[in-house]
């Protein structure tokens, strides 16, 4: 990584955003994830709406990945509007910033929240109950950021911290190299393609009662 502090002992600016800011942005945005993804079958299912929807001349598959995609539209225009919240806070303080890694860091977290909503899908079809799913997306989560944070600390047990989402989320290090971090996109988009299927295949043959 390159210096983060200045001869003076001042934090670079790239240093404190990723610090203050993009560290805690996918944190913040998996509430979001949670939620829309938890939701997008339980809740038809529980309002009693999926019928309606089924009853469409459309295959099943089709209705989930429209339903998945709306959600993912959402979340880029999200960091879409971060991405500009972050150009003029630089323009206006005049800010020295490798504009390029800011953005390939907010790219970096909108895969991991692809895979938390990815999971949260699957416990929508599987559950089909929205405080079940929404319980279960949170605990794993949670969990997740937890053992990220702890894990260092628990001696023999500290490779548990791989098994996080958030360990594979390091936004310092994608804006100090202006490069995405292939080993956490590798697994973002495994974790999100095996969820997915899962979710469809399941979506597929599970008996709806309304």
């Amino acid at each position: 990584l390159g210096p983060i502090f200045s001869p003076e002992g001042i934090i670079n600016f790239d240093a404190w955003l990723s610090t203050e800011y993009i560290n805690f942005w996918p944190v913040l945005l998996a509430v979001y994830a949670i939620f829309s993804a938890g939701g997008m079958v339980a809740r038809e299912v529980e309002r009693g709406t999926m019928d309606l929807l089924l009853s469409q001349p459309l295959p099943r598959y089709r209705v989930l990945i429209t339903k998945f995609a709306t959600i993912l539209v959402g979340l880029c225009i999200i960091a879409l509007f971060s991405m500009v919240g972050i150009y003029l806070g630089i323009s206006i303080v005049n800010a020295q910033a490798n504009e390029w890694g800011i953005l390939l860091a907010l790219v970096q977290g909108i895969f991991m929240l692809i895979a938390i909503a990815s999971y949260s899908a699957l416990f929508s079809c599987l559950f089909l109950s929205p405080r079940t799913t929404l319980t279960t997306s949170g605990v794993l989560t949670g969990a997740s950021y937890i053992i990220n944070v702890t894990a260092t600390s628990l001696g023999p047990l500290s490779w548990t911290q791989k098994l996080s989402l958030f360990y594979y989320f390091r936004p310092l290090e994608v804006i100090h190299t202006s490069r995405l971090d292939g080993t956490g996109l590798g697994i973002y988009l495994a974790v999100s393609i095996v969820c997915l299927a899962l979710a469809l295949v399941i979506f597929e043959r599970k008996d709806i009662v309304f």
